[in-house]
């Protein structure tokens, strides 16, 4: 998987991004941080819950990395809420073991993400998490 590009084959409908979001539960399950940052462009806005908004495809490298550094088997499965010609609204669930605490988590959250062109300049989520 190399150059992930939002455009074909996933068709920007309400089907093709389903697929689009079926292809990114992949990423985020197998940590594919190369190809989730290709999706961005290099000053990318974030403000992703529980941090500082910052811009820049090597913070969100860095968000990524520490996100990922505490899940084990993680799963996620996301739902197309919205779709106009720059956004996509979605929502999702997950599951995962919280590695420091070797608790079984379930979260949820909501997203937007803004494109220009091939690549997404915006990306604003928010999430929680909670034992089970």
């Amino acid at each position: 998987m190399a150059n992930v590009k939002i455009s074909p084959p996933f068709e920007w409908t309400h089907a093709g991004a389903s697929k689009l979001l079926e292809y990114y539960e992949h990423l985020f399950e197998t940590q594919a941080v190369d190809e989730i940052l290709s999706a961005f462009t290099e000053d990318v806005h974030v403000d992703y819950s529980g941090t500082d908004p910052f811009v820049g495809r090597d913070k969100l490298r860095g968000l990524l990395k520490t996100r990922f550094a505490k899940l084990k088997d993680y799963r996620l499965k996301k739902k197309v809420e919205f779709l106009s010609d720059s956004k996509i609204a979605a929502s999702w669930k997950s599951e995962w073991i919280d590695i420091p605490t070797r608790r079984r988590m379930r979260g949820a959250g909501v997203e937007v993400l803004t494109r220009e062109g091939q690549l997404y300049t915006h990306w604003v989520a928010s999430f929680h998490g909670w034992q089970i």
